[in-house]
């Protein structure tokens, strides 16, 4: 999931922000640790070898982003920077837009 928002909306609604990030946290730190959402997923996508619940959790639950800080945001950016010349600038981006991924919106910003 992406979450985006203007500097204008952030500093009229940071309550909200701040809300729906705490929503997101408990969402991923309940996911990540149970089992029931992995079995329920692996039925849903029909993945019947039994191993795919432990599998799921094990491989997908993992890659959620649980801290955002800098390191992060500097990985994303590097991402992107990878990206640029396999898609093309002219059909992704040219550059990674100064400012794109920040730190400081969250209550208790690094």
């Amino acid at each position: 999931m992406l979450a985006a928002t203007t500097d204008d909306y952030a500093e009229s609604h940071c309550g909200v922000l701040n809300a729906f990030s705490g929503a997101l946290d408990d969402t991923v730190a309940f996911i990540q640790s149970d089992a029931g959402v992995w079995a329920d997923y692996a039925k849903k996508i029909e993945l019947t070898d039994p191993r795919a619940p432990q599998l799921l959790q094990e491989r997908v639950a993992s890659r959620y982003i649980t801290d955002w800080n800098q390191d992060q945001a500097d990985a994303e950016a590097a991402l992107i920077e990878q990206l640029i010349p396999v898609l093309g600038a002219d059909n992704f981006v040219p550059a990674v837009p100064d400012g794109l991924f920040r730190t400081d919106l969250r209550t208790g910003a690094e």
